[in-house]
């Protein structure tokens, strides 16, 4: 996949409330990164933050803003049905005394976000919250750095402990990337993929799942687990590393252990 530096160029549209809709149409930029101290940023602040921006011209443009304590930031974007490309920007933001609103150098418009309970939201060109009802759709969420780019191997399944036993031609496990908020494992016989999107309180909804089609021995657990996809909307991770997908009234549906990336 291409990665390119990017600057995000701005639809006005008449009768808009001047808000943070990007165009498909891109340009391209040499962006100077200066170093600066460190420190620049609470650890809570750092981390990346990740959503789906409307888009003028196109369903939506995949966003990742990676926030870096020594006042870096990094930030990616895919327009979704234009291209499979990458746009990514890296260079140097500030901050405001209250250290709530950022402003990323570099880029047009959006370039000003305001920091809020682990989201960050996108401004208008008057330095507006959005509001109304497309107001979620200019959000980006931190992403969970218990969760994401680790290896989560399937230890339990409908409360019963996976029987070592049972040997499978695949380990069941799943991954949750950062980029475009993307999943993807393996049920013990076939790979899936799709996507998954994480709100307040640690709601999680799958979307988009895939999965290969081969014929195997022992298709319970696969297919067990591709039906959980379907039906949890929480998880939790404990201390000692373990995930677990619930459904409403947290009800276990399985758990995974964390283990070494491979």
């Amino acid at each position: 996949m291409k990665t390119k530096l990017f600057i995000a160029a701005i639809t006005v549209i008449a009768l808009s409330m001047n808000s943070c809709v990007l165009t498909g149409n891109k340009s391209q930029t040499e962006t100077t990164v200066k170093t600066v101290d460190s420190g620049i940023i609470a650890p809570d602040l750092e981390g990346t933050y990740t959503g789906v921006i409307p888009c003028a011209d196109c369903p939506g443009v995949e966003t990742s803003l990676n926030l870096k304590s020594d006042g870096l930031y990094i930030l990616r974007t895919k327009f979704i049905g234009k291209s499979d490309d990458v746009f990514e920007t890296i260079g140097k933001f500030s901050l405001n005394e209250a250290a709530d609103i950022i402003t990323l150098e570099g880029v047009s418009v959006p370039n000003t976000y305001q920091i809020d309970k682990g989201m960050i939201y996108c401004l208008d060109t008057d330095g507006n919250r959005i509001t109304g009802e497309l107001e979620n759709n200019y959000i980006l969420r931190k992403a969970d750095g218990r969760l994401v780019e680790k290896y989560w191997k399937l230890t339990e399944i409908n409360g019963k402990p996976l029987d070592p036993e049972n040997k499978l031609p695949g380990e069941p496990h799943v991954i949750f990337k950062i980029e475009g908020n993307r999943i993807n494992g393996n049920g013990g016989c076939n790979t899936f993929s799709g996507t998954y999107e994480i709100k307040d309180d640690n709601r999680i909804t799958f979307s988009q799942m895939l999965s290969t089609r081969k014929a195997c021995m022992n298709m319970e657990i696969e297919t067990t687990l591709l039906k959980i996809f379907e039906t949890a909307d929480n998880y939790t991770i404990t201390d000692d590393g373990k995930l677990a997908l619930n459904s409403a009234q947290m009800t276990l549906l399985a758990v995974f252990e964390v283990i070494a990336a491979k």
